[in-house]
């Protein structure tokens, strides 16, 4: 019998799978959302590639935190203030992670991604998760 791949393994210990998938989409959502919000119209068409890199990287780096740090262990249609702090603890983490990856990458290899990722991107960016974030679940 084949092992399952950690992914496989990753997607099969999480409880609300439904919610992993709507965030999933929302994190790369958020991703070009906040360049979008962030840059004009004529600047924003210089930045696709790290626009791309940007939205592309946030799931594969959020999800894994918001699983380590419990937001599918939770039962969501009684949360409280409690889950609403997690939720923004998670977001925070990811995003701050996200954050130092592309901008610390950027001062080591400026090279690596021009032109680079805007400062200010990750605070957008963690603004637009937490309200994505609690918006797909509040809907439920």
């Amino acid at each position: 019998m084949k092992s399952p791949s950690s992914l496989s393994r990753f997607v099969l210990r999480v409880r609300n799978r439904h919610l992993l998938a709507a965030d999933a989409v929302l994190l790369v959502f958020a991703g070009v959302l906040a360049f979008a919000l962030r840059l004009d119209s004529a600047t924003l068409m210089g930045y696709i590639t790290p626009m791309l890199a940007y939205a592309l990287f946030a799931p594969l780096i959020k999800l894994p935190i918001f699983q380590l740090l419990g937001m599918y262990r939770r039962y969501w249609p009684y949360a409280d203030t409690d889950e609403l702090l997690l939720l923004i603890w998670a977001a925070t983490v990811g995003c701050l992670a996200q954050g130092a990856l592309f901008l610390g990458s950027q001062a080591l290899f400026p090279g690596i991604l021009v032109p680079g990722v805007p400062r200010s991107i990750p605070l957008i960016d963690l603004l637009l998760t937490i309200e994505l974030t609690f918006n797909v679940r509040e809907a439920r």
